[in-house]
């Protein structure tokens, strides 16, 4: 956790005016930075579970951690969201029919969350504390960005700095998007508690969200923020463009953003070849 705050730290320092003198710039770059981490916590406290920061606190009095450091850490994802990558298939888009799911971290290569990937499996002492899940992470941290539970459910999500009109209005009020996710690995049971969750809870920003879900044997997207939710499934992709987000039957994909053509595009080209090749070992007519 030192080192990514330093690294964040860093990269607030890097984008400040060079006429500051270098020790102004970095109260500035430290101060500015820990302010809104403050200030992201203080908005969305009322509407988040306070076992989350009983967490946070053990794992700090464990590790020798700084809790308000760990606690600005778990800030980030609901500041700046991130941009990621991801896709769902299942049926005739797999070889065997199976739903299988992609989250890919391709925001940032630089900073050292890839140095420390840690995956923790949670065990809740009875089955009213929910299910068994995992969480595919990094180092001290107890959010959610990539996990699965043994409802055979897994959730994916990327960031929207590019959305269009549909997305309507943010809000940094609310209950944070990663803590949305733990909750749907550890008490959901199927897509439709999923959905419903997501329909009940305050919003904040504007995001992506995915849920895979093997026993009902698909996987659905969702257009999600503070004034919409939208379940997306392969049918009617989101956002609508046949040029660069073409339908593709039995999958569901996004490319680093709502609006972004280029990387979306390259996704596009990768899917339709693996949708081909399940096509030439399942179809009969084609194999004969």
């Amino acid at each position: 956790m030192v080192e990514l705050w330093a690294y964040i730290e860093e990269q607030v320092y890097g984008s400040l005016p060079k006429k500051l003198p270098k020790s102004m710039q970095k109260l500035v770059a430290d101060t500015a930075i820990g302010t809104a981490l403050d200030l992201t916590y203080y908005l969305t406290k009322p509407y988040t579970s306070n076992k989350y920061y009983q967490e946070m606190k053990g794992i700090a009095d464990g590790s020798g951690a700084d809790f308000k450091v760990l606690r600005r850490v778990h800030m980030i994802g609901e500041l700046t969201k991130g941009h990621c990558s991801m896709f769902g298939a299942w049926g005739s888009a797999t070889k065997n029919g199976e739903t299988v799911q992609l989250r890919s971290l391709d925001w940032d290569f630089d900073g050292p969350y890839r140095k420390y990937p840690t995956v923790t499996v949670y065990h809740p002492s009875s089955k009213k504390d929910g299910n068994v899940w995992m969480n595919i992470g990094f180092a001290g941290w107890i959010g959610i960005l990539s996990g699965v539970s043994e409802q055979q459910m897994a959730i994916s999500e990327i960031g929207v700095s590019y959305p269009d009109s549909t997305f309507g209005k943010e809000s940094r009020i609310g209950n944070p998007f990663t803590f949305l996710l733990r909750d749907i690995l550890q008490f959901d049971h199927s897509l439709n508690d999923t959905i419903a969750r997501m329909k009940k809870t305050r919003r904040t920003c504007n995001l992506i969200l995915g849920v895979g879900d093997g026993k009902a044997g698909y996987f659905r997207g969702f257009q999600y923020g503070h004034s919409v939710i939208n379940v997306v499934d392969d049918t009617k992709p989101l956002p609508v463009n046949d040029t660069w987000h073409p339908a593709i039957k039995d999958t569901v994909y996004w490319g680093m953003d709502w609006l972004c053509p280029s990387f979306t595009e390259r996704l596009v080209l990768k899917m339709l070849h693996r949708h081909n090749c399940c096509r030439k070992t399942t179809d009969k007519s084609v194999q004969n």
